[in-house]
């Protein structure tokens, strides 16, 4: 028996024929119904903190901290005081001034940073999908700059994907094409690891398709391409970048000496070197130590040091 496919040109609607679904979305389901429970949700950080009633949460961004009077203030204007001071900025991608980096990359250090990436891999295989042309343009080519546990973790999972995940979602897509790139000037994949850690994960990258280039920084990103140090030249549509972190731009301002990377380098109690004086000198003892000792009161520390360091604190 012989069957003739008619192909119809739909919008989210089921057909016994074979069709072509054309949609604006890039996800599979949106029921409006049921919007309301994503508007009205009650996650954040104040339903998580609310049981403690001597707590208070002010969502602002502090631009500037005042080590001698223990105060922070925002960019609105506004300012809190404490007894103790706690800074817990978080950190930044580290670009190492790379030109382009920070404009045409997507890091990946946060939920968001995820969520874009996420948009802009499917943006690239829907677009080649609707223009097989774009590929030779790179579209299909993804370049990791970092070969870290995020570098490397992530193009294993790109690699699987487009050898074998994707292969039935995109029936029309060509993506034995595509190539997937991990570039960093290191010697090898995941260098703070050990080196049979580091052996198997090359091993895995290699059956995953995975080009690793060692020992090659990255020195000039465009919207459309990646310039390495070595001269090589590669188009591409999406740069990803796990290069490092930085300390955030807060720890500056407070006059945090920076170490190797941008980092911050911390002391066995957890101070840290400030390059102006304090009304502790030139050692900042932040409240975190304080706050370690709290944590571990119902156990002694196993470090000697670090427990000679609480105690120390405990008599300030």
């Amino acid at each position: 028996m012989r069957v003739n496919w008619r192909r119809v040109l739909i919008s989210r609607s089921r057909w016994s024929t074979r069709t072509t679904s054309s949609s604006s979305s890039r996800y599979s389901t949106k029921w409006p119904p049921l919007c309301w429970r994503l508007a009205t949700q009650r996650c954040s950080l104040r339903n998580v903190l609310q049981q403690h009633s001597n707590l208070d949460v002010k969502l602002g961004e502090a631009v500037s901290v005042d080590l001698n009077t223990r105060a922070v203030e925002t960019r609105e204007g506004q300012k809190y005081q404490g007894d103790y001071l706690v800074i817990a900025a978080g950190s930044q991608p580290n670009f190492f001034g790379t030109p382009g980096a920070d404009k045409h990359t997507y890091p990946l250090y946060s939920l968001h940073d995820a969520e874009l990436l996420r948009s802009r891999i499917v943006a690239v295989l829907e677009s080649a999908d609707r223009d097989p042309s774009l590929i030779a343009k790179g579209a299909l080519n993804f370049v990791i700059v970092g070969a870290g546990p995020i570098g490397t973790e992530l193009a294993g999972t790109i690699g699987d994907m487009t050898q074998r995940a994707l292969k039935d979602v995109y029936k029309d897509l060509d993506l034995g094409k595509a190539q997937i790139f991990l570039v960093d000037h290191g010697h090898s994949v995941l260098s703070a690891f050990s080196q049979k850690s580091q052996v198997y994960a090359a091993s895995m990258l290699e059956q995953r398709g995975v080009q690793v280039r060692l020992g090659i920084a990255a020195k000039e990103v465009g919207p459309d391409h990646v310039l390495l140090s070595d001269g090589t030249k590669i188009l591409t549509r999406t740069v990803i970048w796990a290069g490092g972190l930085k300390a955030s731009s807060l720890s500056s301002n407070v006059g945090v000496v920076p170490g190797h990377g941008g980092r911050i380098d911390v002391q066995p109690d957890f101070s840290v070197r400030i390059s102006r004086a304090s009304t502790r000198g030139e050692i900042l003892r932040t409240s975190l130590a304080r706050t370690a000792s709290l944590c571990r009161s119902s156990r002694p520390w196993r470090n000697s040091q670090a427990n000679g360091a609480q105690k120390t604190l405990r008599h300030q």
